[in-house]
């Protein structure tokens, strides 16, 4: 018989969005401020947190729903996730394949992830014209079908 885990309760959940917030604070460092910070008001799966940091030229979400992470790169219209940069730019030095996370999860991948940003995105989150021109034109390109006709 299979056991029912149960989740992370919402007090232990709020510790880990605390954490995500200090994790991702040294995009400070780069002009950014933590303008809107959406917390969990239940104990859902589902339920989960937001941080927007706002800068200029590029501005930051960092989200967690519906037991998925993602990281957003906004400059100007484009918004790119930080998966897409990982694979195309940096050779999935991740080693993630997807956004997919449960709560107990998802601590460690937030430490990962802020880590990776904040030591190997500096061009990024600078706005560097060259490093954004290439992103954009590889998130825009049309892609390769592969299979059968």
């Amino acid at each position: 018989m299979k056991e029912k885990l149960n989740p992370m309760p919402l007090d232990e959940f709020l510790v880990v969005c605390q954490e995500a917030k200090n994790n991702f604070f040294f995009l400070n460092d780069f002009g950014m401020k933590l303008v809107r910070e959406e917390l969990p008001a239940s104990n859902c799966f589902k339920d989960g947190f937001r941080l927007v940091y706002s800068g200029t030229p590029v501005s930051v979400d960092v989200e967690y729903y519906d037991c998925e992470f993602m990281i957003f790169f906004k400059r100007g219209e484009e918004k790119i996730p930080y998966l897409f940069i990982d694979h195309y730019l940096f050779s999935n030095q991740s080693g993630y394949a997807g956004v997919m996370f449960a709560r107990e999860k998802v601590k460690g991948v937030i430490l990962k992830t802020s880590a990776d940003v904040q030591n190997n995105y500096t061009s990024i989150l600078r706005g560097d014209d060259d490093v954004w021109r290439k992103i954009t034109a590889l998130y825009h390109a049309p892609v390769a079908k592969k299979g059968l006709p």
